[in-house]
């Protein structure tokens, strides 16, 4: 019906002739895409709907609990590089003094481990990455298109190290009556939903991408990452995990793009070039097991996966991180890979999204259930 009545509106502006024929073609037309866009919008919610729990906002995929809010994705919708606006400032975020002696006491250890590096993983503390100071999510007035606007400020990697791999070590602190208290950044910050509509910025370090890659022979690349990785060491992942560079990832307005950040992601890690266009962003979530952000997405890397894995091998700056796997383009092989393995949860949403825009919702929720979809007493799947 609504492509009837769409081809009705062009018939009758081409037939009527003039500029108002013309103006009701392109004010009927517009409001028919973007009722074309509601409806597309609701029927893939369908998918995701059985993939999130209702009442709690974490996502759950068949039945099981993961530890991420989607802020913005359905597994169809397209984050698009015009329509998402990444400004940084120019300071970094202030830490409270027990996050600023922590960071001092990694930054002691980086120097303990660089003199004792046998070279497999840097111990360098860089500069440029990025934090999230906050977010704000609207739609487009034609076609109510995701328009997504962030805050960000530079951070380095002993922050990161300080913060994100360290929520649940305990510390000590004095309270307001003056007493000592033993407690977490988790306890402290991180207990409510608050965290995710409002992100604390001295906590949302590292905002990067995390994309699933597909090759021209049907394939998926799982990665499974180093025993020697700092964070996550031996842990299977998605194809491509990349933090957002506060420099190397701008537009010429100053601005950053994660669509650059993609880009830049693929050419270090898997050792290919690939083109904006070959990138889909399809959400935006924060891991609170990590209280990690990311957009979610995948990408086509118009090669073979033996290509790619060769190219790991010869040209990937950051091939040390993690070792590329081959997985047939089918849900279930691939959820059952992930079963198996363990990954975490960031991994799983954002395979699951990246599957649901290559193959459909459908196949993919109904995979998910046949792998995911165990008996309570069955052997968790995630880690």
């Amino acid at each position: 019906m609504d492509v009837l009545m769409g081809i009705v509106w062009l018939v009758l502006g081409v037939l009527l002739g003039g500029p108002f024929g013309v103006i009701c073609a392109v004010l009927f037309q517009d409001r028919w895409k973007a009722r074309v866009e509601r409806r597309k919008r609701l029927h893939v919610a369908n998918a995701i709907t059985r993939m999130q729990h209702q009442g709690d906002g974490m996502i759950h995929i068949a039945g099981r609990p993961t530890t991420v809010h989607l802020v913005e994705g359905d597994g169809s919708l397209v984050l698009e590089p015009e329509h998402v606006d990444i400004d940084i400032q120019r300071d970094p975020v202030p830490l409270p003094p027990e996050v600023a002696a922590v960071r001092e006491r990694v930054l002691r250890e980086m120097d303990v481990d660089r003199g004792n590096s046998v070279g497999v993983v840097p111990t360098w503390n860089s500069k440029r990455l990025v934090a999230l100071r906050g977010y704000r999510i609207s739609r487009t007035s034609r076609h109510e298109k995701s328009r997504m606007q962030l805050e960000t400020a530079p951070v380095d990697y002993a922050t990161f190290c300080a913060t994100v791999l360290r929520l649940d070590e305990e510390f000590e602190r004095v309270d307001g009556s003056g007493a000592t208290v033993r407690t977490t950044l988790r306890r402290d910050y991180l207990t409510s939903d608050d965290a995710v509509v409002r992100p604390v910025p001295f906590l949302a370090n590292g905002l990067g991408i995390a994309l699933l890659a597909f090759t021209d022979d049907d394939k998926v690349l799982l990665g499974r990452r180093r025993p020697t990785a700092r964070a996550r060491g031996g842990e299977r992942d998605v194809s491509v995990v990349e933090g957002m560079h506060s420099k190397m990832d701008r537009n010429p307005d100053g601005s950053l793009s994660a669509y650059r950040t993609a880009v830049r992601g693929c050419e270090e890690e898997l050792g290919v070039q690939v083109e904006p266009a070959d990138v889909r962003l399809l959400g935006f979530a924060v891991d609170m097991k990590y209280y990690q952000w990311n957009f979610y997405g995948r990408v086509n890397v118009r090669l073979s996966a033996a290509e790619v894995i060769e190219a790991q091998r010869l040209h990937a700056k950051d091939r040390w991180e993690a070792k590329l796997e081959p997985v047939d383009l089918d849900p279930e092989a691939i959820f059952e890979r992930m079963r198996q393995d363990g990954i975490w949860d960031t991994g799983l949403v954002a395979a699951y999204l990246a599957l649901c825009s290559r193959l459909g919702p459908e196949p993919v929720r109904r995979a998910a259930e046949r792998v995911f979809g165990a008996k309570p007493d069955h052997v968790p799947w995630r880690r």
